[in-house]
C-alpha cells in the first residue's frame, strides 16, 4: 500500500478532521541560467532540493526509457505534452546512444537577443543579456509564483507547457516583439 495512503488511514484512525500534510514530489525542469537541466524535488511548489542533470539524461528519462523519479510510470512526456523534436539515437561513429531535443536547446533564446556563440542564430531577448520587463511578464506564467526571478527555476507541467509554446512561432513572435 502506497505510503501516502497509510499516513490518510492512520490519520483518520486516530480522529483527525482534516487530511495529512502532502508530499514533496520530484520534478522535471531547468534553469535559463547557463541552460541547466534538474530534477527539482518540490514542495508546496517551492523548490526544496535540486539535482543537477545532463541533457541527455533529462531526454532519456523524461521520454521514459530510463527509470526516474520524476516520472515513476514511464510516460513518454515529451509525447503526453505534444513537444516535438526530442529523441533519442544511436551515434554511429561511437555507437552510443545520443540525446537531441530542439526545445531544451532553445531555452537560450529566452534569455539572450542578437547572435549567439559566433554564429548567425539570434535569440528571442529585446535585450542583450536578459528579457525585456515584458518578456518576464510572459515568463513568470511558466514558474511557480514562488518562484519570482526570470531565471528559474522552471518545473512540472508548466515547464513542459514552456518547451512546447516555445515551437509554436505565433508564440515566438509574440515573445520576440516583448509581449
Amino acid at each position: 500500500m502506497p505510503k501516502a495512503l497509510l499516513l490518510l488511514l492512520a490519520c483518520f484512525a486516530l480522529g483527525a478532521t482534516s487530511y495529512p500534510p502532502s508530499l514533496a514530489t520530484y520534478e522535471f525542469g531547468f534553469s535559463l541560467s547557463d541552460q541547466q537541466y534538474f530534477i527539482y524535488k518540490v514542495f508546496e511548489d517551492r523548490v526544496i532540493e535540486s539535482a543537477p542533470i545532463s541533457l541527455s539524461t533529462f531526454v532519456r528519462q523524461a521520454s521514459g526509457v530510463e527509470q526516474s523519479r520524476a516520472n515513476p510510470e514511464g510516460v513518454d512526456l515529451f509525447a503526453y505534452y505534444r513537444i516535438t523534436g526530442c529523441a533519442l539515437f544511436t551515434d554511429s561513429s561511437s555507437g552510443k546512444q545520443q540525446a537531441f531535443c530542439t526545445a531544451l536547446n532553445d531555452l537560450w533564446k529566452l534569455r539572450y537577443g542578437g547572435a549567439s556563440s559566433g554564429t548567425s542564430t539570434s535569440g528571442w531577448s529585446t535585450e542583450l543579456n536578459a528579457p525585456s520587463e515584458r518578456q518576464c511578464i510572459i515568463l513568470q506564467v511558466y514558474r511557480s509564483p514562488e518562484a519570482p526571478h526570470w531565471l528559474g527555476p522552471y518545473f512540472g507541467k508548466r515547464a513542459f507547457q514552456l518547451l512546447h509554446d516555445m515551437q509554436d512561432p505565433a508564440w515566438v513572435s509574440t515573445y520576440s516583439r516583448g509581449g
